[in-house]
C-alpha cells in the first residue's frame, strides 16, 4: 500500500486502519499499546510538556 492509497483512504473514510479521526487517546492506546514521550521530553528528563509556549522556549533553550 503507497502513502497515497492511504491519504486518500483517510480523506474519504477519516480513518488509517483502525484508527479514526477523533478517537479518544485511551481507545487508540488500546489498539496501539501506551505511547512514550518523545525523546527531547525523555533528554531533559521533563515529566510533561510545559503549559506555555513560551514556556517551551525557555525549556528549549531558545529564549
Amino acid at each position: 500500500m503507497t502513502l497515497m492509497n492511504v491519504l486518500v483512504d483517510f480523506a474519504r473514510t477519516g480513518h488509517i486502519g483502525p484508527l479514526r479521526c477523533g478517537m479518544p487517546l485511551t481507545e487508540a492506546e488500546d489498539l496501539l499499546g501506551p505511547g512514550r514521550p518523545h525523546p527531547a521530553i525523555r533528554k531533559r528528563n521533563l515529566d510533561q510538556a510545559p503549559a506555555r509556549l513560551d514556556d517551551h522556549v525557555a525549556a528549549a533553550g531558545l529564549a
